[in-house]
């Protein structure tokens, strides 16, 4: 007998009550001193966005973590986030949520609160083996402001990228396995959680492309169909190893990941004289690396990931949406530099390739882009500042963010953004140049 779609989830939940179960079993079994501890972080924050004069943001969030941890090697961890946000520009509205499975959906209180569980997870040394079970972030690469190998987890773009990266990651259901092998370290990944990345369809940083399609399904002229996402089952399982090792001065690593491509592509369809739009997730084959080296105050550095078989926004010969297929090559070489003064210096070289020459493909078959990181403390540290710049030489557009950041105690600090977009509005970035805005942050350690 078949398993329908809400069979399928209990199967998935089952699955992991009893992994993260038989976990605590072990937990629980070696407990013989136990202690918790906890910690949290409350934000306040304000933004005011320049071309229409308005607060696009006035947030404020409470993130409790709490960690039981036994006298042996093993602990329990968890984490919510409490969020209000009383612009509800950013997220008008409830979330639409269809690009997340049942185990991280959000809840939503009215218009202005969300409750998230960020992560949920047993972590234990056995011996020499490192083992993760459950609701958690996995990070690869080490690349500012592009995505090349941190492919293991779905971003949330609300904000775009003008959040810290373990705030953009949606951390997923997933196995972290890691273990000495070959005079280095193995890491083996598994994840069963069809989670994707999370774009706005209709707030301040919705995509250009994707909020004019969303406004025609608001008239009624065009169908959305329900997102095709793998079932929650065996098939929809992603996998992936990586190796690091350090040999003659260099860190290296070599990762593999089997996996569905966490952006959405989309098909056009007419039947009826009805057109209808069909989003969905493809599963492609990643291979990459990473290579750093320090000499003196400099440091070498690069990424690269090829992806085989990954599909793209395109058009057919009607000019209707439909998938385009071809291999990408993506990496960034990237050099720091920290000065006698402590300046730290960091300059990117970012390329994309796309090597099918198929003229439906969307996006420019190939992309440059160069970015720039300069980062200097005051003051024993206790003043900061961080300025982030990022051009796109193919498509003429960028941003430039730069932020100040002052610990007024130990405990208390307090964050002033300014995020000023530019360029085509085709652009990545370009797309955003009437979000150009000022943050405000005050945050409390807890």
């Amino acid at each position: 007998m078949g398993h329908n779609k809400h069979d399928h989830f209990f199967l998935l939940k089952s699955r992991w009550l009893a992994y993260t179960g038989a976990g605590m079993v072990l937990f629980s079994a070696s407990a013989f001193a136990m202690r918790i501890e906890s910690g949290a972080i409350l934000k306040i924050q304000g933004a005011y966005t320049f071309d229409d004069s308005d607060i696009s943001k006035s947030a404020l969030t409470y993130s409790p973590e709490f960690f039981l941890n036994t006298g042996t090697s093993s602990r329990l961890k968890s984490s919510f986030k409490f969020a209000a946000d009383y612009s509800d520009q950013l997220i008008p509205g409830k979330r639409n949520q269809q690009e997340r499975s049942g185990t991280n959906k959000i809840v939503s209180l009215g218009d202005t609160y969300e409750i998230e569980l960020r992560e949920l997870y047993l972590e234990s040394y056995l011996q020499d083996i490192y083992l993760r079970i459950g609701k958690q972030q996995l990070v690869w690469g080490s690349v500012d402001g592009f995505r090349v190998l941190d492919i293991v987890n779905p971003y949330d773009y609300h904000e775009f990228i003008l959040k810290d990266p373990e705030e953009i990651r949606i951390p997923t259901m997933a196995i972290n396995m890691e273990t000495p092998a070959w005079n280095g370290m193995l890491q083996l990944i598994m994840l069963s959680d069809t989670t994707y990345d999370d774009v706005s369809e209709d707030g301040r940083f919705a995509p250009a492309a994707l909020a004019e399609l969303h406004q025609l399904f608001s008239t009624g002229m065009i169908t959305l169909e329900k997102a095709k996402k793998p079932e929650n089952d065996f098939a929809s399982v992603e996998y992936g190893l990586q190796y690091s090792a350090f040999l003659y001065g260099w860190d290296l690593t070599l990762n593999y990941l089997n996996h569905y491509y966490d952006e959405a592509v989309y098909q056009s369809s007419l039947t009826d004289d009805k057109l209808t739009v069909t989003p969905s997730y493809e599963r492609t084959h990643t291979m990459g690396s990473s290579f750093s080296n320090s000499l003196g105050a400099v440091v070498f550095r690069g990424e690269f990931a090829y992806h085989a078989t990954r599909y793209f926004w395109g058009t057919n010969s009607n000019k209707n949406l439909h998938y385009a297929q071809s291999d990408e090559a993506r990496g960034v070489l990237a050099l720091d530099w920290t000065t006698s003064n402590n300046i730290l210096l960091s300059m990117q070289l970012f390329q994309s390739q796309a090597f099918k020459n198929n003229k439906s493909i969307v996006r420019s078959s190939r992309i440059n882009e160069i970015s720039m990181l300069v980062e200097k403390s005051f003051m024993n540290n206790s003043i900061s500042s961080q300025t982030f710049y990022v051009h796109d030489l193919t498509n003429n557009n960028g941003l430039l963010s730069s932020q100040l950041k002052y610990d007024l105690t130990t405990n208390i600090t307090l964050i002033t953004q300014m995020d000023i977009f530019y360029g085509e509005n085709s652009g990545t970035y370009g797309q955003f140049k009437k979000q150009d805005r000022i943050l405000f942050s005050f945050e409390v350690s807890l």
